[in-house]
């Protein structure tokens, strides 16, 4: 049966009590064919997204390995954002294919792909620049492969091989009981095709495909208006839950679709018209760009804001923290390409963009944007300035004293800290800490 949500704990309870051992009337019961095309090829990003989710690899991982194995000449090129292929393409299959079970001589199932059948992969009309990663027909030892570059290589060559194989295929059972008025519905399948899916049955927890919950399976004896025994109504009490953090695949995912987290409907629509922030060749190294600076740190498969990080954004808190900046420089971008602006005139504009901001930045006091973030998290300031530490250590720059902080990622079992300038805002250098002294080396 269907779950049904209820904010009401007493109607919950009262159902349950009403309705459990009570006859249930089967008033509908109808039967729908349905199916499920193989998954679509891999781009750039969609190998990051499989490889943090199954490996808990880093972007930069996952790019150095397949660009690795493109080096070694076994698969195309990696930093790709289409999924799909060119319709000349298809008449290599069947050459590809030799290839991969020759590199992969354990894969038995995969010797069972058609290379007759032809997937919606192939299609010129949704072929970028470059077209889906895929293997090539290129024979290779897979023993001299390191770890990361077999186990991406392996998911490229079964995606591909996925291609030829035939549609997932069941029925689709819809059946509603009836129960003292009250109306329930329940699903279940029955599966007349493995298809594709056949390949991945030894990959349900792992595999993207096929995380979609599987329904009942149904009893072959139900017909419309027989009368069964609800045996059970039971209630759960539930609550919502914060939004997991980020890993470096979802990560990817959300820089591909940052509409998703703008409100506005224009920026909303600006954004759609992009590939979201960055491509799948620079999103690996801007993640490795801010983690290098100290405003993302990783806690073990998750990326994380640091307190500085944090400090960053509360203290430019304008259009330059704004996605819609992104699909605003893209237009223009395109304009130029299309003879319409000034490649100088462009670039001007940024310049001036980015100075207005940072005097903006540089005029807010430390106390105004470091106020901010601490009632944001409810922590007294008075907690705060136990935690500041001033020392004999100068500041390089302007010679006032150094003064130790501690970050807002600290926490008892981990405690972490950070050096500014006490002549803040005037100076603004910044240190990691490092053994109770600034790390001189981290400006």
């Amino acid at each position: 049966m269907k779950k049904v949500v209820s904010f009401n704990k007493e109607l919950a309870d009262r159902l349950c009590k009403t309705l459990s051992s009570q006859s249930a009337c089967l008033t509908s019961l109808t039967e729908e064919d349905k199916k499920q095309a193989c998954p679509k090829g891999l781009s750039g990003a969609d190998i990051a997204i499989l490889a943090s989710k199954k490996w808990g690899y880093t972007a930069q991982q996952t790019l150095d390995a397949t660009q690795s194995l493109y080096e070694k000449k076994l698969i195309t090129y990696p930093r790709t954002d289409s999924s799909f292929l060119p319709q000349s393409q298809f008449g290599e299959a069947g050459e590809v294919l030799d290839c991969v079970w020759k590199n992969n001589p354990d894969e038995v199932l995969w010797q069972k792909a058609n290379p007759a059948l032809k997937s919606r992969i192939w299609n010129d009309q949704k072929v970028t620049a470059h077209h889906a990663i895929i293997p090539t027909r290129h024979k290779g030892n897979r023993s001299v492969l390191k770890p990361e570059e077999r186990n991406i290589y392996q998911a490229i060559c079964q995606n591909y091989v996925t291609q030829f194989f035939s549609d997932y295929r069941y029925k689709l059972k819809t059946a509603l009981f009836e129960v003292e008025g009250e109306q329930f519905v329940a699903t279940g399948r029955t599966v007349t095709q493995m298809g594709w899916k056949v390949l991945y049955q030894d990959q349900q927890s792992d595999n993207d495909h096929n995380t979609e919950k599987e329904d009942a399976v149904f009893p072959i004896s139900l017909t419309e208006g027989m009368n069964v025994l609800c045996h059970e109504v039971t209630s759960e009490t539930k609550q919502t839950k914060p939004p997991e953090a980020f890993t470096e695949g979802s990560l990817i995912q959300a820089m591909i679709n940052i509409q998703k987290y703008v409100s506005d409907t224009r920026q909303k629509a600006l954004l759609k018209e992009t590939d979201g922030i960055g491509t799948a060749a620079t999103r690996a190294a801007i993640i490795e760009e801010l983690v290098r600076k100290g405003y993302l740190e990783r806690k073990k498969k998750s990326v994380i804001s640091t307190a500085i990080g944090q400090l960053v954004i509360e203290c430019l808190e304008g259009i330059l923290t704004q996605p819609a900046i992104t699909a605003l420089f893209e237009r223009r971008l395109r304009e130029i390409q299309d003879g319409k602006e000034e490649e100088n005139r462009f670039l001007a504009s940024i310049y001036d963009l980015i100075n207005k901001e940072m005097e903006k930045a540089f005029t807010r006091s430390y106390t105004e944007s470091h106020n901010s973030v601490l009632n944001r998290r409810g922590v007294s300031q008075s907690k705060v300035d136990k935690n500041l530490s001033e020392t004999t250590f100068a500041c390089p720059d302007c010679s006032k004293l150094l003064v130790r902080r501690e970050a807002w990622s600290s926490t008892k079992k981990n405690p972490r800290y950070w050096w500014g300038c006490s002549g803040f805002p005037s100076c603004r250098t910044m240190f990691f800490d490092k053994n109770n002294a600034p790390d001189f080396s981290s400006k």
